[in-house]
This record gives C-alpha cells, structure tokens and sequence, in this order.
C-alpha cells in the first residue's frame, strides 16, 4: 500500500487535528485582517504569535508529554523493529506541519501589511520585519514544546505550557514594535538572520530530543 507523506504522522495525531488548525488558522487570518488597516506592525506580529499559543496547544492531542517515560501507549510502537524510524518520521512531519500552519498565518499577515502601509512605508524593511517576527515565534514555539514533550503529561500543565508560549510571544511585540520605529533595514536583516538561526537550532533540538528519548526508553535508570 502506498504511504502518503503524513502517514507516520497520523499515528499519533488524528486527521481531525488538521481540520481544525484549518479552523483555527482562519480565524487568526481574520483578526490580523481586521487589525492590518490600524496596527500592521502588531498584525505581522499577532499571526505568529496566535500561531505558536494555537500549536503548542494542540501538541497536546498529538505528542504532549511523548518523551516521557510515563507516556502511554508506546508499548507497540517499541517492540516494532521500525519503531525509532517511525519516531523519528512522524516528529520530522510535525515540525514541517507546524512550520507550514505558522508560515502562512505569517504570509497572510505580510500580503495585509503591504496592502495597507502607507506609500512612504520601506516594503523592504515590512518583509524583513515579518520574516523576524515568524522565525521568533517559531523558536519561543519549539523551545516550548520541548518542555512540553517532557513535562506536559496533563492537561493542567499543558495548557500552563501553551498560556506561557503566548505570554513569552508577547514580551516580543514590544522590542519589536520599537525596531519597527527605527526603519533600519540592515538592523532588522541582523535581527532576522539571528531569529532564523534561533528557530532553526530549536527546530533540529526538538526533533532530536524525541529521537534521543525513545532511544533513553529501553536504558534501566
């Protein structure tokens, strides 16, 4: 039978997830539409930022406290020879899933942004101020989520995990918003490159990370 790309994926995660990031990622792209005309600095801003509270909380229908050795119903999955390829598929499509979810709440926030900026406004600077704002929220996301893969065994501490990813995105708005009043392009590139370094390191950790705790599993402590 012929896999689809997803298919390691959806065996921790059920098809109705996608449906409703779908929902969800809607209702992000109206609200920073509704905002784009006033404030497209904190609009550019928002959509990342709703994107990674949006997708740490819905972790916890996937892979919340999956590193863990107190998670439940991995038992199958570790006495399967492909158990660890398996593992490491499914976080790997994940993270791309994310990104995707994330990276277009962030393009849809961009093409309002340089729909309503004034004339005098540098589109340059806009879309280097967006590619920071994205890649920002994408490490706060992931760094998060580590520490929920470890710990986010109950929904308490998970949504406790999920309310700091969006309190933490938030403490950026305001360096943010004040870069946004400097107009320096070569500042925001530095920025940019910096974040996007971030969020990729952040990527590659969580992704290792639960390779590395499954291979921990089998180890006596």
């Amino acid at each position: 039978m012929k896999k689809s790309f997803m298919s390691e994926y959806f065996v921790f995660a059920r098809k109705w997830r996608i449906a409703v990031m779908l929902l969800l990622l809607a209702i992000v792209c109206a609200v920073v539409f509704f905002m784009a005309g006033a404030f497209w600095q904190v609009s550019v801003l928002l959509a990342p930022s709703l994107a990674a509270a949006i997708l740490c909380f819905m972790d916890y229908f996937a892979f919340c406290g999956f590193n863990s050795r107190k998670a439940r119903g991995m038992e199958l999955i570790k006495s399967s020879a492909r158990g660890r390829k398996l593992i490491s598929q499914a976080v790997r499509q994940d993270a791309v899933n994310k990104s995707i979810f994330s990276l277009a709440a962030s393009v849809f926030a961009l093409s309002c942004a340089l729909a309503f900026a004034d004339e005098e406004e540098n589109r340059v600077f806009i879309i280097l101020y967006a590619i920071a704002g994205f890649a920002t929220y994408q490490a706060v996301s992931r760094g998060l989520l580590l520490i929920d893969r470890w710990k986010g065994l109950t929904m308490q501490v998970h949504i406790l995990i999920s309310y700091l990813g969006y309190s933490i995105g938030s403490v950026f708005l305001l360096p943010m918003i004040f870069l946004s009043e400097s107009g320096s392009v070569p500042v925001m590139a530095a920025y940019a490159i910096v974040a996007e370094g971030l969020s990729v390191f952040m990527g590659i950790t969580l992704v290792r990370s639960c390779e590395k705790a499954y291979d921990s599993s089998f180890i006596d402590t």
